[in-house]
């Protein structure tokens, strides 16, 4: 079960770059297809991070957005590269 709020009350990127800077282990993944049900899903399944992988996925910016904000409202750090 995920811990902490779903809806965005949670720990935020001060938490994340705290825990990257004290190289605590995380779990984390790629994501190519463009959409936020993908960042939602994987908050609620305790990931800590997900990278929204532009390079070789069909990202635009509309579809990039929706996807940072569900990251944000499920409490998972959305990283885009």
């Amino acid at each position: 079960m995920r811990k902490g709020n779903m809806m965005g009350g949670g720990k935020g990127a001060n938490h994340f770059k705290r825990r990257l800077v004290s190289r605590e282990p995380m779990l984390g993944t790629f994501v190519k297809v463009p959409a936020p049900q993908n960042s939602e899903i994987l908050g609620l399944e305790g990931f800590d991070f997900v990278v929204l992988d532009e390079e070789h996925a069909p990202w635009d910016r509309g579809t990039l957005d929706h996807a940072l904000l569900a990251c944000k409202a499920y409490d998972i750090a959305g990283l885009a590269g």
